[in-house]
């Protein structure tokens, strides 16, 4: 210890000066991006009002549709539900700081974690999902997911097909680096260009993602919800219908109302 005591020391006055003013600079830095994100959030709030109202609600009440689980055979799924939950409430904030590939790479998670979820009400033991290797070490089964997409495809291929879609997007877009996105972090004026920490302020951009997150939310909801007339692993809330029949109408208008955005709606026709 004394040794690395000399060392330290050995370092002169006025570096150690610049490496503490260095230290200070960067911290106070991400104080004012922090700051500036709740900036962010509550501009976006504003701006996309009317599909933040409906992307919001369909989150929220994924968030209280279940009022009790089986304590049996209920667990695995309600570990999974977790997972869903916190990454569709991550992604929603991404979106709102203006943060659109951490938002969707979460969104893939959640992708995953809703097939898991949905998995978990007919394969409800946690061997299914987690085993032991040669250490004690516990780890993740690696074929679970692929065998909750099989049981999905074969038990309700309409929503398989929804997961399906959009992962493939994510994927082809989003998952990987490419110029797409990275143009949403450049600013160029006159001869000059730098990068930017958030992504450019696309408001017709911004509702559609708003109104990807509030679909896949109410998807998965609907889909576990019918899967649960089955198995009986959770207790919905004594509102859902009343909810759900809500939340669908208001999804539907925003539908329709975004296919009068021609940015969006002259692609209709082209293969998804």
């Amino acid at each position: 210890m004394e040794n690395r005591r000399e060392k330290a020391g050995a370092f002169p006055a006025s570096q150690l000066q610049v490496m503490v003013l260095i230290m200070k600079k960067l911290q106070n830095n991400l104080i004012d991006i922090v700051n500036r994100e709740n900036q962010v959030l509550l501009a976006t709030i504003d701006s996309n009002a009317e599909y933040y109202k409906v992307s919001y609600d369909v989150v929220d009440y994924l968030w209280n549709y279940v009022s009790g689980f089986d304590s049996e055979y209920g667990l695995t799924f309600t570990l999974f539900l977790g997972q869903f939950r916190k990454a569709i409430t991550q992604t929603l904030l991404s979106i709102l700081r203006l943060h659109s590939v951490q938002g969707f790479m979460t969104l893939r998670y959640a992708l995953e974690s809703a097939a898991l979820a949905c998995y978990a009400l007919f394969s409800t033991e946690l061997e299914s999902f987690c085993g032991v290797d040669e250490y004690d070490r516990a780890v993740p089964r690696e074929k679970a997911l692929k065998k909750a997409y099989t049981w999905l495809e074969n038990n309700d291929p309409k929503y398989s097909d929804h997961l399906k879609l959009r992962k493939t997007r994510i994927n082809d877009y989003w998952a990987h680096c490419n110029i797409l996105p990275a143009s949403q972090n450049l600013e160029v004026e006159g001869n000059e260009a730098d990068t930017v920490y958030f992504d450019r302020n696309d408001k017709d951009m911004n509702d559609q993602f708003l109104l990807v997150v509030a679909d896949i939310a109410f998807s998965f909801i609907i889909a576990s919800s019918q899967f649960n007339t089955k198995f009986k692993r959770f207790q919905i809330s004594a509102d859902f219908h009343h909810m759900m029949q809500s939340l669908q109408k208001d999804l539907t208008a925003l539908r329709e109302k975004s296919k009068e955005n021609y940015r969006f709606f002259r692609w209709k026709d082209i293969p998804k």
